[in-house]
């Protein structure tokens, strides 16, 4: 299966769903603090709406509100509640303070849909639910808080200034894949197809033990961090199961730091460009990855085996239809695309790239973007001619042999 799929799932309320066959990790030495931060005093409101049959209701912010499209909720864990017109059934508006979760007060709120004997632990952005070893939870900590700091470096550089998330950023860590398919089977099908996701609606990653290191270590063995990441990287498949984990919580981190809008108008091939070109592993790098813009080699080899194939008209396709990389026929070569287009642009437009991604966070909910919507946002940032965009993006591939 390609390393990642991305689609839109419309149910009784509206989510977007990310999942991917990676996954990030993170530094976790600064302790967060437990007090809830202060925010302005906010008008909430509280929706009640029908869910197959079952009045529920949702207190928070009301993030959108659109006729046709409906209504966007974001509570206190940094969830997004979608409700269609259909399902509104009322709102009522309340003063009151605004205040995100604690870090402490995320893990016990997500600990009950983990199973029995689950722990947690938090990070200066993280907090990770597990119940695999601590060793290899502190792994993916240690993993996503170097991923975070290495992704708001590289974007201040670009010119485009990041925030801190408002909410403690989750991943829950199954040991089996067992575990994992429980859990992702209640928010999507096909979850045993798949490695992890990141979900836009609830803003968690979730994934599973991919290295299977739990099996070979001895029962009883106290089990260091630093053997427990020499065993990983010494086995075969270390390099994709380091970009699974590192893509994954790209895709979180860029959806909570301000460079892309959850539930927004993201074109498909750039949320997954992004994503694959900071993924890139670095075996020989503590904790295994340490490269963002590096030759993603696994991209690099199917799209160099795709570009003598490609139809003439391939970047407008991967710009207007999202399908391409969720259909099993196009997947792989539209993956590779996505990374080589997203690694050109950055590299010699940085500055049009920059504007493109703040032109899409700018664009209000509901509004649904038509194929040449889409072409002429990517034309006013990058130039009108797409031939010539082509042609430079495949002699920009050619000088990275």
């Amino acid at each position: 299966m390609p390393p990642c799929l991305i689609f839109f799932q419309l149910a009784s309320r509206l989510s977007l769903l990310l999942f991917c066959t990676w996954i990030p990790l993170a530094f976790g030495q600064e302790k967060p603090s437990e007090e809830r931060s202060p925010e302005v005093a906010s008008e909430l409101v509280r929706i009640f709406f029908d869910d197959n049959g079952t009045e529920k209701s949702v207190l928070g912010e009301l993030v959108a509100q659109r006729a046709g499209f409906g209504y966007l909720v974001l509570d206190e864990c940094g969830a997004l509640t979608a409700i269609e017109p259909i399902d509104f059934v009322k709102m009522e508006t309340i003063q009151q303070h605004f205040a995100p979760v604690t870090p402490k007060e995320m893990g016990e709120r997500i600990l009950p849909s983990m199973p029995a004997g689950s722990k947690f632990i938090t990070s200066e952005h993280f907090v990770v639910c597990y119940n695999t070893s601590e060793a290899y939870a502190r792994w993916n900590i240690d993993l996503f808080e170097r991923l975070y700091k290495g992704f708001h470096r590289y974007w201040k550089s670009k010119g485009f200034e990041l925030h801190k998330p408002r909410f403690p950023l989750v991943a829950m860590v199954f040991e089996t894949k067992a575990d994992y398919v429980r859990y992702a089977s209640q928010e999507f099908k096909g979850s045993e197809n798949t490695f992890g996701y990141y979900h836009q609606g609830t803003n968690r990653l979730a994934s599973y033990d991919l290295t299977g290191i739990e099996g070979i270590i001895p029962p009883g063995m106290k089990v260091t961090k630093d053997l427990l990441v020499n065993q990983i990287l010494s086995r075969p498949e270390a390099e994709r199961t380091v970009a699974t984990i590192v893509h994954e919580a790209c895709h979180q981190i860029a959806f909570n730091s301000g460079l892309q809008k959850r539930l927004g108008q993201n074109p498909l091939w750039l949320s997954e460009g992004i994503a694959t070109y900071f993924e890139s592993p670095d075996l020989g790098s503590k904790g295994g990855w340490g490269g963002i813009g590096k030759i993603n080699q696994h991209n690099y080899k199917n799209l160099a085996s795709y570009v003598p194939l490609r139809a003439a008209d391939s970047i407008r396709l991967l710009l207007t239809d999202d399908n391409r990389l969720r259909n099993g026929d196009t997947m792989t070569n539209s993956y590779a695309e996505a990374w080589g287009l997203t690694h050109f642009l950055l590299q010699t437009k940085s500055k049009d790239m920059v504007k493109y991604l703040q032109l899409i966070h700018e664009t209000d909910y509901g509004m649904q973007s038509t194929a040449k919507d889409r072409l002429d946002l990517f034309r006013s940032c990058f130039g009108d001619d797409l031939t010539k965009i082509d042609k430079d993006f495949i002699r920009h591939l050619h000088r990275l042999r």
